[in-house]
């Protein structure tokens, strides 16, 4: 048969002999066994933890004999390995679901890919109620990142059965030799994961405390969020070498929702509700011991009331009982405080018959470990103020929050714990929080007591500075080429304030009345003294840097605008490389006084902390005691949104026209994306 090419000068032949491709019928017969190599996907029998495991995996076909190889080692359990002749053994270390690939190959070099699916089932040793546990530890397990738990011989595995009857109360009594940590599994997770940051509770066990851990209504976790699983697993990890021993004390009295109480200000009324989990009615609740006349105690609510009348403390025994005669005995506190005026330039005795730290009761539960100081503020000129324990071997000073409301004895702004040296506070215009923080409540509370030996000679002082001072953590960012008009504020001595500036950039002059006025196009970072004199001629300088430009403010943190987001991936915990690249970023925002913000922080597929730094602190700064907030953690898979507005804390105004730095660690590694969004401010900033 010859075929013709259209337009091609030649012609080319194609020749089909006779009978020389067979006929259909005449194909060779190749058996399937020979023709294929079969091998299907699998699910192997279960394998238990700490258990040797071993399991062959099927072909079929091809020609023998045959061999496999992991086509990744990603998916395999801990402790397993493939061999060449398809054996899957070893002893798991993992429990989980896993699911691997592998390839298998035959004499004839035909593969085949299959996947594989194992569960490998943990098998703790389950403890009833008056069981004990013991064993020994070898050595520590701990590393950077958690537990090692493919030590199998230096973990405990451990399940503590849920009894039938009503049991209210687990005790866990431990009796160690060594440091160790407990691991308590939350409800409803996978039973022996490693999640470890997301699925337990942590528990230190203090050997020389003889550690017990609770379990209960009141716990977190709570006795009853295990209701519908059978066990509460637990995971014990030594931190040191030596022996162990765990014992199962079950209760079935009343669990009482709060045993400490917060204490009192004398004179003020005191309201105290020792209620119990579940059903009230009928509970009688009391004590035997001796209390003041003035507390008033109704033992069918188990309220106290009365107005403090003493300072003091009061350690008791109550006593919680239902109808049907479970009864529980418990120990609590009832602490009044009273408030010691102090004013500038004075020293007052600090009056305590206990260390912070010691006790049946310690920190603030107790009055009897420190005293409570009220400095009045309603004078306009102080600038700074110094707040110093001294007198003993061991020093506590506990700033409150400006607003306290009930809390004045709590240090909730700051708290210093000092042995040896003198506890010293600074307040003034760049700390934070700052004195004008104080300033504006007119007022100021904290306390003071020892952390040392010695409880004679404790003394209080308060020192005052009226020097006028810039009242400002940092000058504002200036953009290049915008005209601009910064009225700055000052703090101490006596208004009206005369203002003067040295090293200001070209375009920039400072206004007597403290405004920064002009424009600049001189970008970079600029040192900038300035002068402030009040009415009397008293002064004061304070040097700062100036930034004209986002660039020269952020520096090397990433710049970050409004409805801008940055993605990214971390590889560390930001432990274990001391807030490293591959743990760490931190972003600068710059503050335009338009709007509010909120920080978008989502984690993929790791656990981290945001933390903003606080006022005028720098990128170097920011992870040094004291200098940042940790504002939010963020879970896997999950979306935290932080505020930077006049009503959050940090809060926004502190930072007016500045560089805001927000951190972002890692826990464990994973992706995440970081947004912006802006709003515009309701008032004026």
């Amino acid at each position: 048969m010859a075929v013709r090419l259209k337009g091609w000068p030649w012609v080319a032949v194609l020749v089909l002999g006779c009978n020389i491709l067979p006929k259909r019928g005449d194909a060779p017969v190749i058996p399937p066994e020979q023709q294929y190599l079969e091998a299907p996907d699998q699910v192997l029998p279960s394998a238990t933890v700490g258990t040797p495991y071993g399991a062959t995996l099927e072909v079929d076909g091809g020609d023998a004999p045959y061999t496999w190889r992991l086509k990744d080692v990603r998916g395999l359990p801990e402790g397993l390995d493939l061999r060449e002749d398809g054996v899957l053994q070893g002893t798991p270390v993992h429990a989980g679901t896993f699911e691997f690939a592998v390839i298998a190959s035959d004499a004839s070099g035909r593969t085949k890919r299959t996947v594989i699916s194992l569960t490998v089932v943990l098998d703790p040793q389950v403890l009833r109620c008056g069981d004990i546990a013991e064993g020994r530890f070898d050595r520590s397990v701990m590393t950077a990142s958690g537990p090692d738990l493919s030590d199998l011989d230096n973990v405990a595995w451990l399940a503590v059965e849920l009894p039938e009857d009503q049991t209210e109360r687990i005790d866990l009594v431990f009796h160690n030799d060594a440091a160790a940590v407990l691991y308590v599994e939350l409800p409803a997770e996978p039973l022996g994961s490693w999640e470890i940051d997301t699925d337990y509770v942590t528990r230190s066990l203090n050997p020389a405390l003889a550690p017990v851990i609770p379990l209960d209504a009141s716990t977190t976790p709570s006795l009853t969020g295990y209701l519908t699983q059978p066990t509460v697993p637990l995971l014990l990890a030594p931190q040191a070498a030596g022996r162990w021993k765990v014992e199962v004390v079950c209760s079935d009295g009343p669990i009482f929702k709060q045993l400490p109480q917060y204490p009192t200000e004398l004179g003020q009324p005191l309201q105290i509700d020792y209620e119990v989990y579940g059903d009230n009615d009928n509970v009688r609740i009391w004590t035997e011991d001796p209390l003041p006349e003035w507390m008033d105690w109704d033992e069918s609510t188990g309220i106290v009331s009365g107005i403090a009348e003493e300072p003091g403390a009061w350690e008791f025994t109550i006593i919680a009982e239902r109808p049907d005669g479970r009864r529980r005995e418990e120990r609590s506190i009832i602490g009044v405080y009273e408030v010691t005026e102090i004013g500038c330039g004075a020293t007052q005795p600090i009056h305590v018959t206990e260390n912070y730290f010691e006790g049946e009761f310690i920190g603030y539960y107790d009055p009897r470990a420190y005293n409570v100081f009220h400095l009045p503020l309603d004078r306009t000129d102080i600038s700074g103020i110094r707040l110093r324990v001294s007198g003993s071997d061991g020093h506590y000073l506990g700033l409150a929050d400006p607003d306290p409301d009930w809390l004045k004895f709590y240090g909730g702004a700051q708290r210093i714990y000092v042995d040896m040296l003198d506890a010293v506070l600074d307040l003034g215009p760049e700390t934070y929080p700052a004195t004008r923080h104080y300033e504006a409540a007119k007022e100021m509370y904290f306390s003071a007591g020892s952390v040392g030996d010695d409880l004679e000679g404790l003394r209080m002082t308060v020192t005052c500075d009226t020097t006028p001072l810039p009242d400002m953590a940092a000058l504002p960012v200036i953009q290049p080429l915008i005209e601009v008009e910064h009225p700055l504020q000052a703090i101490g001595g006596s208004p009206p304030y005369s203002w003067t500036a040295e090293g200001l950039p070209p375009g920039l002059s400072m206004r007597s009345d403290g405004a920064i006025v002009g424009a600049t196009g001189a970008t970079g970072t600029h040192s900038v003294k300035l002068h402030v004199e009040d009415r009397y001629r008293q002064s004061g300088d304070a040097t700062y840097p100036l930034f004209v430009g986002t660039t020269a403010a952020c520096g090397r943190a990433i710049p970050l605008a409004c409805n801008e987001s940055v993605d990214g991936h971390f590889t560390h915990n930001y432990a274990q490389d001391g807030n490293g690249d591959g743990s760490t970023e931190i972003f600068c925002i710059v503050d335009d006084r338009e709007h509010t913000y909120g920080v978008e922080v989502y984690s993929d597929d790791g656990e981290l902390r945001v933390d903003v730094a606080d006022p005028g602190v720098t990128r170097g700064e920011m992870f040094d005691p004291g200098n940042a907030t940790y504002v939010s953690y963020v879970g896997k898979d999950a979306l935290e949104a932080v505020p930077l507005d006049p009503f959050s804390w940090p809060d926004l105004d502190d930072y007016a026209g500045q560089r805001i730095f927000v951190s972002v660690r890692a826990f464990d590694p994973g992706s995440w994306t970081v947004h912006l969004d802006c709003s515009p401010a309701l008032t004026g900033r």
